[in-house]
């Protein structure tokens, strides 16, 4: 018999997405962020930039966005989205 192993499941983010009138809005809850665009594949690819741009002006201003009651809570998110990845 195989040994327990111990899994941990590592944070993630949701992206959704849902039509508003004829725009098609991208939600990322965890974050906060939302996007508006004229098709689903460009809200998408929008919600992706802005989640980029907002981990990287987190850490540029981390000592502000960490200890902000509203944003702390995003630390493992940010963490996760600028973690180095090895190919």
């Amino acid at each position: 018999m195989d040994e327990p192993k111990i899994m941990v499941q590592e944070k993630g983010l949701s992206v959704l997405l849902a039509m508003d009138g004829e725009k098609f809005c991208a939600y990322c809850p965890e974050l906060d962020l939302v996007t508006e665009m004229n098709t689903p594949e460009e809200a998408i690819e929008d919600i992706i930039d802005a989640i980029k741009d907002y981990a990287n002006e987190y850490i540029t201003d981390f000592e502000l966005y960490s200890k902000s009651p509203n944003r702390a809570h995003h630390l493992p998110y940010i963490e996760l989205i600028t973690k180095p990845r090895i190919l």
